[in-house]
């Protein structure tokens, strides 16, 4: 990377997600890699690592502590080559951050007086309640993550598409989530063990999706599969394909570099 480049960076349950731009804000790259490939953890092993001129650091990497209900017009603390983020934090779950506080605050600006639950899909899946500009609760879960793990410890490939008898699954482990660890053990194919655990996790969340209004950001196969998953429990749901998180980070470059 040239010296142009820049980067916003998030980490959330050790694992740690950039997009790279270039001064005219494109993106050039994104990925994810475990906390442990950092060294001792610190951002400037992530600014070294990256290769960037300068670095927006978001979740775990953030500098001051906001505890929700929080506006997510949070401030932005600036040293050096980094600019901070607020640390937003959750008071039943102290050490538990959110990590994608520049892409909800780009749907926020968009939406500013929806009240719902906004999802972001991944390995690590994040539940974030807003209403009217704030962040009023979240949580996160590595349910996918367990799910993906299981099937390739056995040789199976992650579906493209679900039917039927991952809903079924669905259905089973939203009902008997004490079960799902068992449920895990038998020889099974992909769609049943993923439906089984999305299932078991829907169980432990029903509070986020029950009778609200819920939009999942952004495409791939772990928003396909939570979508899926709810709407096989008629969930009010739908997908927004845009890039909140290009769109928020690139704002907060914006105002750290005094440009709005």
């Amino acid at each position: 990377m040239t010296q142009d480049t820049w980067a916003y960076v998030t980490c959330n349950a050790g694992r740690v997600e950039y997009s790279i731009f270039d001064a005219r804000y494109t993106r050039l790259a994104h990925g994810a890699v475990a906390l442990s490939e950092f060294g001792p953890h610190e951002p400037k092993d992530v600014l070294t690592s990256l290769d960037v001129s300068f670095v927006v650091l978001d979740g775990a990497f953030a500098g001051q502590g906001v505890t929700c209900p929080a506006s997510l017009a949070a401030p932005i603390e600036i040293g050096g080559q980094f600019a901070r983020m607020a640390r937003f934090t959750d008071k039943s779950a102290p050490d538990q951050c959110f990590a994608h506080a520049a892409a909800l605050g780009a749907f926020v600006a968009d939406h500013a007086k929806w009240d719902g639950i906004v999802i972001f899909a991944g390995q690590v899946t994040t539940w974030a309640h807003v209403s009217a500009g704030e962040l009023i609760s979240f949580r996160s879960s590595l349910a996918l993550k367990i799910a993906c793990d299981v099937m390739r410890d056995r040789g199976l490939d992650t579906p493209d598409q679900v039917g039927d008898g991952f809903n079924d699954a669905v259905g089973s482990g939203l009902s008997n989530p004490e079960t799902v660890f068992r449920k895990l053990s038998a020889s099974v194919g992909a769609e049943t063990h993923l439906g089984h655990v999305l299932g078991a996790d829907l169980a432990a969340s029903r509070s986020y999706w029950l009778g609200q209004d819920i939009v999942i950001l952004g495409e791939g196969d772990a928003a396909h599969w939570i979508e899926v998953a709810l709407k096989s429990q008629f969930a009010m749901v739908r997908r927004d394909p845009q890039d909140y998180l290009g769109r928020g980070a690139r704002a907060v470059r914006a105002h750290v570099m005094g440009e709005t």
